[in-house]
């Protein structure tokens, strides 16, 4: 979680030099803004809201020059300086969260900013949509990230937990049948997942194996079920199952099933 922070760290202090270029340069600030699709969901819907209608009559020219002539304008005067602090009490908000999800080890304190951002972001009306145009389409992307960063983190705690559960077994010559076994001698402490903050979930299975996983992103504990989540758009990744499974080798009939399917569409 700690890299996570730091990088949030650092995008915030980038951003706010680009707003301070944005503020200085009307050609920084139109191109922001049509670079990120900006005004068509922000400031268009605020104080400039004839935009699409001039554009309508007059084609994308008239529209250019109303960004560039008169709203840029406007907001580098009397509102750049009110979207700089509307970022920065935002963005707050995040690192809080995700400090207090450092200490805990847990998504839950990061989930809780992420929400308390949407619904803050719900509350401002087309004014404020239009002093904050960049401060919104900044902030909008950052949802999401430490959901992103507790993938990453249980990624990680897997990986740490597997390597321990093989050399528990190398040295004891079975498994051990609870994690706690691997503390102190294998792990410093029980492999945490990130989305829960419990520990991994972790069961001796029937063939002499292992099941090993996160409840991932729903935070909801499926009992091991790698299936598709269903969430539209998803890649296909192991990490975007219901369950975050850690990998293990198939049985040989399902080997052979696989293999039977290749050869059929060959």
């Amino acid at each position: 979680m700690a890299p996570g922070i730091r990088a949030l760290e650092m995008e915030r202090a980038m951003c706010i030099g680009l707003i301070g270029q944005m503020r200085d340069s009307v050609d920084v600030a139109a191109d922001f803004a049509t670079g990120w699709g900006g005004l068509a969901g922000a400031a268009a819907t605020g104080a400039p809201q004839s935009l699409d209608d001039v554009a309508e009559k007059v084609g994308e020219g008239a529209k250019s020059i109303a960004l560039r002539g008169i709203y840029i304008p406007v907001w580098q005067f009397a509102w750049s300086h009110d979207d700089e602090k509307n970022y920065l009490e935002e963005t707050q908000i995040l690192l809080e969260g995700a400090r207090e999800s450092q200490a805990a080890r847990s998504l839950h304190p990061a989930t809780a900013a992420a929400q308390e951002l949407s619904q803050r972001d719900l509350k401002q009306g087309p004014y404020s949509r239009a002093r904050h145009f960049a401060s919104g389409m900044l902030t909008g992307s950052l949802t999401n990230y430490f959901q992103r960063v507790a993938i990453a983190q249980t990624q990680r705690e897997l990986v740490c937990a597997a390597i321990a559960l093989r050399r528990f077994e190398l040295r004891h010559g079975k498994l051990p049948a609870v994690l706690d076994q691997l503390v102190p001698e294998f792990l410093p402490q029980l492999p945490r997942d990130f989305f829960d903050g419990q520990s991994l979930r972790y069961r001796l299975r029937d063939d002499g194996g292992f099941l090993l996983y996160s409840v991932g992103k729903d935070q909801k504990d499926d009992g091991g079920d790698p299936g598709p989540d269903g969430a539209r758009g998803s890649v296909l990744q192991y990490y975007n199952g219901r369950d975050i499974v850690w990998p293990i080798p198939g049985a040989p009939e399902e080997v052979e099933a696989d293999a039977e399917k290749v050869r059929r569409k060959k």
